[in-house]
């Protein structure tokens, strides 16, 4: 841009060449700016209402706030100033046009700013994120040594990473003396195609760690003696980071897409990489709060089986029995056996996650030392750390219920 003549209105020249044929459209040219209003319209407001459950659970219903939770405030703050930012970006239509329907003075500093500290926001933020997991897994997982050690180095990449990969952004991307300013074409030349091929590794190297954060837990899940039904159960609330994945992965495609086209088009490009990053910190907050608000809808669970449990119980033996048998049958007193039948034993049944959730079950591994030892799995109803304390204490209590029955 400081190579432009004085006097020339900027606001008539296009921020890129157009192809053969094609003019630039300042009026009402074609924008995708839609698709990022509805990423963040979708997936900022959900996000929200579960960081607040999660929040409400911790203080109020547990009344412990651990580790984990504060790195998921740190990532929900992030994330929201992350996607907040992004808002007038896409209301004014900057981000979602071609670039040759873009006047250069659209492209001035302050643009240019936001470029820089949008990067920095959404390195901090899926490293807060991923951390929040990795915390989460310590306090559930800390006594099986091989996991911990996975944690561990999990919790030191994380923090270099993106560290790592902030530094460079700023390095690049921050205007030097010798620039002459945010808008010199030395500094795009410097920060443009090296921000872009930082911004496509980055993401790559980032949904490469997000399997990595998924399978600390089913690996755990994998030993755990549990039925099939119970292991499916289990494995299905952290396999919901698999969506936050398919975010990221999805975005690495079209930052790739940004670096080889043969024409210089990034403004109307991002709108499959910025909107695909919001869905991915926002979906990614949401998994990271689903095992913690559980607790709100445990009792919602047990009152629905209770309630189809005496539905059926009531409405069975009627559609059973009819006329005379059927008089009959309700005359009897409540505990009485019929003549020449045996009682029958009740049998246990497993039919809601609420069920499973009662009734605990243990991890055989080996802790360093060699011996063997309970995984402090959870469920986050009474604490985050003692679930299989909690739950085989209740079995227990349930089973000296029945015998003094």
């Amino acid at each position: 841009m400081d190579s432009l003549p004085p006097g020339i209105d900027l606001s008539q020249i296009p921020a890129g060449v157009p192809p053969p044929g094609v003019l630039p459209n300042f009026v009402d040219p074609p924008s995708q700016s839609w698709i990022g209003r509805l990423s963040v319209y979708t997936t900022l407001p959900p996000m929200v209402l579960f960081f607040v459950l999660r929040v409400y659970v911790r203080l109020i219903v547990v009344r412990r706030f651990g580790a984990d939770d504060y790195l998921c405030v740190l990532a929900a703050a992030f994330t929201i100033g992350f996607s907040c930012m992004l808002i007038p970006l896409f209301l004014n239509d900057t981000w979602g046009r071609h670039l040759w329907d873009i006047p250069v003075i659209a492209l001035n500093e302050e643009f240019l700013k936001s470029l820089l500290v949008l990067g920095i926001l959404y390195n901090f933020a899926a490293m807060f994120i991923k951390l929040s997991f990795f915390a989460l897994y310590f306090r559930l997982f800390q006594p099986i040594y091989r996991v911990s050690v996975m944690i561990w180095a999990g919790i030191v990449t994380m923090i270099l990473f993106y560290c790592a990969c902030t530094a460079v952004v700023m390095a690049y991307c921050l205007p030097r003396s010798s620039d002459g300013g945010w808008v010199s074409t030395s500094y795009n030349e410097r920060c443009g195609v090296n921000y872009l091929n930082l911004n496509a590794a980055a993401g790559l190297i980032s949904a490469l760690t997000d399997f990595y954060v998924l399978a600390i837990p089913i690996i755990v899940v994998r030993k755990l003696n549990l039925t099939p039904k119970k292991r499916i159960g289990v494995t299905g609330i952290f396999l919901t980071g698999f969506l936050a994945s398919a975010f990221a992965v999805a975005g690495v495609v079209y930052r790739f897409e940004d670096i080889f086209l043969p024409l210089p088009d990034y403004t109307w490009y991002s709108m499959y990489t910025f909107p695909l990053a919001v869905a991915e910190l926002n979906v990614g907050i949401i998994c990271c709060c689903m095992p913690v608000i559980f607790v709100l809808f445990r009792g919602l669970l047990a009152k629905t089986e209770s309630f189809w449990v005496s539905l059926v119980s009531y409405l069975g033996p009627r559609s059973k029995l009819s006329g005379k048998s059927a008089s009959e049958g309700s005359a009897d007193p409540p505990g009485k056996i019929p003549t020449g039948e045996l009682p029958q034993v009740p049998r246990g049944t497993l039919n809601t996650l609420a069920s499973f959730v009662r009734k605990g079950t243990r991890f055989q591994g080996k802790t360093n030392r060699g011996q063997e030892t309970r995984a402090s799995t959870y469920v986050e109803l009474q604490s985050v750390d003692n679930y299989h304390a909690y739950v085989q204490g209740e079995h227990r209590s349930e089973s000296t219920k029945s015998l003094r029955r």
